[in-house]
């Protein structure tokens, strides 16, 4: 997936995370491909369940929109996922199996006090 397709399915979106993405692919000069994985949403619920603990809790990073992410993990309609790096914050993003992008969340680095 190129920059410009993440971009298209960020146009609709309001939420600060798919915001705040958007506006750091229009400025960067990445024109590489971005892998997009095969995912079984099931697989993944516990390791995010225990991220979105750990977050609410203020003992890890913070995490944009983790809350709704783990949601859709939860409902079981996400098949693929890919992630973009920039600067000191990854995106996650969740795609169904029609190619809609369903969620998205946004890790910061060193953006608490506390690091397990």
């Amino acid at each position: 997936m190129d920059r410009s397709t993440v971009l298209s399915l960020l146009r609709d979106r309001s939420d600060e995370p798919s915001r705040t993405l958007a506006a750091a692919l229009r400025v960067t000069d990445q024109t590489e491909m971005l892998p997009v994985t095969t995912i079984v949403p099931a697989e993944l619920v516990p390791t995010y369940e225990v991220r979105l603990r750990r977050s609410e809790a203020g003992e890890g990073p913070e995490t944009v929109g983790l809350s709704q992410f783990v949601h859709c993990l939860r409902l079981d309609n996400a098949t693929e996922m890919f992630n973009i790096t920039n600067a000191d914050t990854t995106w996650i993003g969740l795609l169904d199996a029609n190619g809609v992008f369903i969620a998205l969340t946004c890790v910061m680095r060193n953006s608490t006090g506390v690091h397990p």
